[in-house]
């Protein structure tokens, strides 16, 4: 007669080595908890990211063909909003300040573009544009990002020789977009899961691929051999 070992999950075994492991899955999760602290202040960013928001318009108030130019002037100089000039010109309207033009050109986007056959297409189909500042401090993305509406309509107003192009709104507050505090806690709370669930899975492969004999359907090789007797294990 030939017989092969099975590999099979006894999940009520499993259960009760995982109940008398209690002691180390908590040295694990604590383990998990103090790499996940290291990888906190090592990796996750201790700033946290506000972005504030400004829009412009095209106004014209004369023909239907010159508010048409207008919208049409707003999306083909769209992408001048990042630009250097631009946050030169912010640079300039901002005053003092600590803020570099290239700090500036590096806070300063707008709505992306798509591709529509070989050519890159504003996506924004509205005639209001939007210009956003992302910074790690809340003053400084709503000064510069009405500091470069300003400068944005400037400096359309001077290239299409009119004055149809307009600021919208101006920012007044930035809204949080990265929360620092959240990821760090998200990141500790990963690794004191992840430390815990690794070592429960390292354990639970352990009892299945033991060759030891714990059970009695580890005696019968799960149901290929008759068990005759068994000698009884009395407490005293």
């Amino acid at each position: 007669m030939e017989l092969s070992r099975i590999i099979s999950i006894d999940f009520g075994y499993c259960l009760i080595v995982l109940k008398k492991s209690i002691p180390r899955i908590l040295v694990a999760a604590m383990v998990g908890t103090a790499i996940g602290i290291l990888a906190a202040l090592l990796y996750v960013n201790p700033e946290n990211s506000y972005r504030a928001l400004a829009t412009v318009y095209s106004f014209a108030d004369g023909s239907y063909d010159e508010s048409a130019q207008g919208l049409n002037a707003l999306k083909v100089y769209s992408e001048i909003v990042k630009s250097r000039k631009v946050a030169e010109r912010a640079r300039v309207l901002l005053g003092p300040t600590h803020l570099t033009v290239g700090q500036i050109y590096d806070m300063i986007s707008t709505d992306a573009r798509v591709i529509q056959g070989s050519t890159y297409v504003y996506e924004n189909n509205t005639a209001v544009l939007k210009i956003y500042a992302d910074s790690s401090r809340q003053t400084d993305s709503v000064a510069v990002v009405n500091a470069v509406a300003d400068a944005f309509v400037q400096e359309i107003n001077n290239l299409s020789d009119s004055n149809t192009m307009r600021v919208l709104d101006y920012s007044q507050g930035a809204g949080k977009t990265y929360d620092a505090t959240k990821q760090r806690s998200l990141t500790v709370i990963f690794c004191t899961v992840g430390g815990a669930f690794v070592y429960i899975l390292i354990r639970i492969l352990t009892v299945v691929l033991s060759f030891r004999i714990e059970t009695l359907k580890d005696v019968q090789l799960y149901g290929q051999l008759a068990v005759l007797g068994v000698i009884p294990n009395f407490k005293e």
